[in-house]
């Protein structure tokens, strides 16, 4: 299939360094036809691959910020606030892995187990984005507040989930809505 300036579309994945072989590119008949659910699942675990290395990294940079010499001198809210993180990172880590690990517990799924699993998966990738956003605002409240002071941590935070809530939730399903109108 050529791609546009002459190559196939399976030479470009090549130049492009994929292991994996190249998508087609949808026709009028595969616009409407179900997408595969083993492809679907594939794809969810690779974005899931991509977004767990950086809860990962905020979660251990959390743990070891109680063992810090300043630590002993936060506030009450600034406390709270760095457990609110903690938990928060926690949860978002555990919702990321929790796909991967159902889907090597379940072990060829038939083709409606395979749909549940893709549903329950993309809920839980959803819930952990929902629940990374509060980690960052609170990470961003926690550290502006020690640095700063309440009001620039409050404003700062209020950025922070905001840019959060659009790019991750408000933008993909404007485009979605559009995109079936």
């Amino acid at each position: 299939m050529a791609v546009g300036d002459g190559r196939s579309r399976s030479s470009l994945s090549i130049q492009m360094g994929k292991d994996m072989p190249a998508r087609p590119y949808p026709t009028e008949d595969s616009d409407t036809a179900a997408p595969d659910p083993n492809d679907e699942l594939s794809e969810l675990l690779e974005e899931l691959r991509v977004m767990l290395p950086g809860t990962e990294v905020i979660f251990g940079f959390l743990l070891t910020v109680p063992f810090s010499n300043g630590f002993t001198q936060i506030t009450r809210l600034q406390e709270s606030t760095y457990f609110v993180a903690v938990v928060a990172a926690a949860l978002s880590t555990m919702r990321w892995i929790a796909p991967s690990a159902i889907h090597r517990i379940e072990r060829h799924p038939s083709d409606a187990e395979l749909r549940h699993l893709l549903k329950v998966s993309t809920t839980l990738a959803i819930a952990g984005s929902f629940i990374l956003a509060i980690a960052l605002t609170a990470v961003v409240f926690l550290i502006t507040d020690i640095v700063y002071d309440a009001p620039a941590a409050t404003l700062l935070a209020a950025i922070v989930a905001g840019v959060a809530v659009c790019l991750w939730f408000v933008y993909p399903l404007i485009r979605r809505l559009r995109a079936r109108a």
